[in-house]
């Protein structure tokens, strides 16, 4: 035999040894001992566990609010990780819409294969803003009345609605700083302009 037919024997023999670029478990071999496979064949699948990317989905008809780039909040066990969407899939399945999360902790210790979270989207963020606890009939964009306390009365006013995420309502106009409102009204109340407080 020749050199040059040893080196290329040599060459070859070093491509038998196969491993893997990543650390990770084995999913599944795709072969047997002794079997020939062509060099375009994928014999093993892993996993990679050291870090994870998540796959959320959402209904069709919230399907615009969904953009590349925008803030999410990934709910595990009462603690919040941050982070970014990802692609966006451009079909319809089931009625739902798939999305990829990429984590800023992307390794975090509660995250698990095959775990379901939940995902908050947060279409839009404003600092400093005035606001007030949500209550279920508030919309955004919408005037809703309240009882404001002045003094020893609570007088009705007119507030307007910004963004309203789901702990908070954005206030635009009707109050200020320090105000005190009271929310919990009832039907006996809900027509008088203004009560008086003991």
């Amino acid at each position: 035999m020749d050199e040059k037919a040893l080196e290329e024997k040599q060459l070859l023999l070093s491509k038998m040894s196969v491993r893997a670029p990543s650390a990770g478990i084995i999913l599944n071999i795709s072969g047997s001992v002794g079997e020939k496979v062509p060099a375009d064949k994928a014999l093993i699948t892993m996993s990679d566990l050291s870090s994870f990317k998540l796959i959320g989905s959402i209904n069709e008809q919230f399907a615009r609010q969904l953009k590349t780039g925008s803030l999410v909040y990934v709910t595990i066990e009462n603690e919040k990780l941050e982070g970014l969407i990802g692609n966006i899939a451009p079909v319809v399945e089931n009625n739902k819409v798939q999305f990829n999360v990429h984590l800023v902790e992307s390794s975090h210790p509660k995250l698990i294969a095959n775990q379901n979270v939940q995902i908050q989207i947060f279409n839009n963020k404003k600092e400093n803003t005035l606001r007030i606890k949500k209550l279920p009939e508030f919309e955004s964009g919408k005037t809703q009345k309240v009882f404001v306390v002045e003094g020893n009365k609570a007088v009705k006013k007119e507030i307007l609605f910004g963004l309203i995420g789901d702990e908070y309502c954005e206030i635009l106009s009707g109050l200020k700083q320090g105000d005190v409102v009271i929310a919990d009204e009832t039907n006996s109340i809900r027509h008088l302009n203004e009560i008086d407080i003991k």
